[in-house]
């Protein structure tokens, strides 16, 4: 497990893991911080709760929680050493805490390795939660392993005294007062059906599906080797792929009926391509090109930040394809061409990406291309798929089958840096 960032704020001390992104909010009740792993939205989501936190105590802890998004969490000191932690009903990274001393300890990755006293209850409870609930953070109960540490309800506001009682609210997101069964039914059935149609719930529901977004960034580097069949053309390549964050990306296609390598290669700044046919020197990319190789070496995915990174999205409606019910988002980009993710709408699992392409059978003509992803598989907690097929006109240009995918591999970065020339 990475290291986890520290930060000390007075009667809170935060221990996060990287995929964790956090933002301190002020206030004349103490430090607040506002945790999400859309780094992307962060500010924005921020702006929103520090806005409506009250200028005097936190005493509305209903209140607190509505103001949180789903996804994320909120940490905020109240009067009289008390801290209140809203964790919202989807928020998937895991929230843990421990009184130590004056300050409360609130962590994203229990110590492990850090020689701790472990809890039989904890170990107990942890083992039945694999075995009978499939889960390695049930929401039923807040012991844990290590002893001393809770875990943190998702849905519920917890404030923790200067004395370490907790107490417990649920969130209601949107709305606030008296808890009842009926009031939560109904905000639940009004907070889908409005998250159910934004592209943000979309997106959020394609990363969850693959594997959440903690894991997907958890993958430093992706080494996929297969191989590219080309129907036009009679020929099968093999294929080998590298990417490795931040934005570096390398392919090499051994094209054996002609006896050489094709290579591609982006360092994070300068694209390149290395073709016998056209010489021993490297050409830097260029224009559409270059833009390719660009979103290639993105290990997220074009979707995750996209308005971060530049792009335009936005919900293009319902729709079927090759049989399936799907759901599209348009992505625009700064050139104001586009790209048309289709969505698979049971699975959530991207289907079919649309976009314009150059058709090198057809003398470089621009033509609609689309690339359907099939074959999910598991990759070190992410799904990912094992074939793309690649149709121009309504006609199969290639078909690329991976046969292996391993995550984090070692990968010198020499190996995507532009070479002078070949022998």
């Amino acid at each position: 497990m990475p290291p986890l960032e520290t930060v000390d704020a007075g009667p809170v001390r935060l221990l996060l893991r990287p995929a964790v992104a956090a933002r301190e909010l002020r206030g004349a009740f103490g430090p607040a911080f506002y945790l999400s792993l859309y780094d992307g939205e962060l500010d924005e989501r921020a702006d929103r709760v520090s806005a409506a936190l009250p200028a005097g105590p936190l005493d509305d802890a209903a209140a607190l929680g509505a103001r949180v998004e789903p996804t994320d969490a909120l940490i905020a000191t109240s009067a009289g050493g008390a801290v209140a932690i809203a964790r919202g009903g989807c928020c998937t990274f895991p929230l843990y805490w421990r009184r130590a001393g004056r300050q409360l300890e609130v962590t994203t990755g229990l110590p492990v390795f850090a020689e701790p006293t472990l809890s039989v209850e904890g170990l107990v409870k942890a083992a039945a939660a694999v075995n009978f609930c499939s889960s390695y953070e049930p929401n039923a109960w807040c012991e844990t392993p290590l002893a001393g540490w809770r875990r943190l309800r998702r849905g519920v506001v917890t404030v923790i005294g200067a004395d370490g009682d907790a107490h417990e609210t649920p969130v209601l997101h949107g709305d606030t007062g008296d808890v009842t069964a009926d009031a939560a039914a109904s905000a639940v059935r009004d907070a889908l059906a409005a998250y159910g149609t934004s592209q943000r719930r979309i997106v959020t529901s394609l990363v969850e599906a693959s594997g959440g977004l903690e894991a997907r960034r958890s993958i430093e580097t992706l080494v996929m080797t297969g191989s590219a069949r080309l129907p036009a053309m009679g020929m099968v390549v093999p294929v080998t792929i590298h990417q490795k964050r931040p934005d570096r990306m390398h392919v090499e296609a051994n094209v054996q009926e002609m006896g050489m390598k094709v290579v591609t290669g982006y360092d994070g700044e300068t694209g390149w391509t290395l073709n016998p046919m056209m010489g021993r020197r490297p050409m830097r990319l260029i224009g559409v090109e270059l833009q390719n190789a660009r979103e290639q070496a993105d290990l997220d995915g074009l979707l995750v930040d996209a308005e971060a990174k530049g792009y335009r999205l936005s919900y293009a409606g319902d729709d079927s394809l090759r049989g399936r019910p799907v759901q599209k988002l348009r992505l625009l980009r700064a050139d104001s061409t586009d790209m048309v993710f289709y969505l698979d709408a049971e699975t959530h699992l991207t289907l079919a990406v649309e976009t314009d392409s150059v058709n090198p059978i057809e003398g470089g003509r621009k033509v609609r291309s689309q690339t359907f992803f099939r074959d999910y598989r598991d990759v070190n907690g992410v799904k990912l798929p094992f074939e793309m097929e690649v149709v121009m006109g309504g006609q199969t240009f290639q078909v690329v089958s991976f046969k292996e995918m391993k995550a984090n591999e070692p990968v010198d970065d020499a190996l995507f840096a532009m070479p002078e020339q070949t022998n």
